[in-house]
């Protein structure tokens, strides 16, 4: 019976990492289009998003390593913080390596 709540917690885990990274996808299209200095608009990139959200479900489920079942608020709120922030570094990290190997 405990493998089961278990299992569910890591689906619940990479649930929680996907939801941070449509919070930082919402952010990202907000600010690429409600910026008033850009007179050409980027164009959005789907395999950039569909690569992040499949980084927040990684990053989810190594979380659920970390927090244990039933979560309270704080740890949802720390699951869901830690996938933002994470994949954020990621990108940044592999951008900024990127442009260095070039």
């Amino acid at each position: 019976m405990t493998e089961d709540i278990n299992f569910l917690f890591v689906f619940f885990c990479i649930g929680m990492g996907v939801a941070g990274q449509a919070i930082r996808a919402f952010m990202g299209f907000y600010k690429l289009y409600t910026n008033p200095i850009s007179t050409v608009k980027s164009k959005w990139e789907w395999g950039r998003f569909v690569l992040s959200l499949i980084l927040g479900a990684c990053i989810g489920s190594l979380l659920s390593l970390i927090y244990n079942s039933p979560a309270s608020r704080t740890d949802i709120l720390g699951i869901i913080a830690a996938s933002y922030g994470g994949v954020d570094f990621l990108e940044g990290f592999l951008k900024h390596r990127g442009d260095q190997v070039k």
